[in-house]
């Protein structure tokens, strides 16, 4: 793909300052597959824009971990990259996180915070102001229970941005909360067990 853009024949390609610079933008314009091991579930596979990264590991993006079942215990995945259009269209068309949510919107509560991030939110949202907080990453009415932001109140108000704004909007907000969640926990110096069980939302 580099070397059709650059316009170069041959097997070898040189990786210099401008064609290093190509293939971040072919990158940036392309889809590519992951699939994680064992194919339990739909979302063992999701497409993704890659980014390159300077190591030999895959990093993938905190909202696709649990819809992936991944959990740093030593998972591996395979990475694809289709190479014709068709497989390009198909791909953004039906293996994106936002068309596994489109197709089904149950999978919002695999997208709202958890662990770290919702030990985070929680904090934010055990007070009036920080309630209001959250309201406003999410851009919908949040509810409380004995005064806290719970992860199910999360998840009911996402399935209404889902249902009123659409995919992408749920996706935004979902991005939005995690963030928070993260940015606080790390500020609190607490940390939530990647193996700690569903019981805790």
């Amino acid at each position: 793909l580099v070397r059709r853009e650059l316009g170069e024949p041959g097997d070898e390609l040189e990786l210099n300052a401008r064609s290093s610079e190509v293939l971040d933008r072919v990158m940036a314009q392309s889809w590519v597959i992951a699939h994680r091991a064992p194919s339990l579930k739909p979302t063992a596979f999701l497409a993704f824009r890659p980014v390159r990264r300077p190591d030999n590991a895959i990093g993938l993006f905190p909202l696709a971990c649990w819809m992936m079942n991944a959990d740093f215990d030593g998972d591996q995945m395979a990475v694809y990259l289709p190479v014709t259009d068709a497989g390009q269209r198909e791909a953004g068309e039906r293996l994106t996180i936002s068309a596994h949510l489109e197709r089904d919107p149950d999978l919002l509560a695999y997208l709202a915070p958890w662990k770290d991030a919702m030990l985070g939110l929680a904090s934010v949202g055990s007070s009036p102001a920080g309630v209001d907080e959250v309201r406003e990453l999410i851009g919908a009415d949040v509810s409380t229970q004995n005064g806290m932001v719970t992860r199910e109140a999360l998840i009911n108000a996402l399935r209404s941005l889902l249902r009123d704004a659409g995919p992408a909007a749920a996706l935004r907000a979902a991005e939005r909360l995690m963030r928070k969640g993260f940015d606080v926990s790390r500020d609190l110096g607490g940390s939530v067990s990647p193996f700690v069980g569903a019981e805790m939302d």
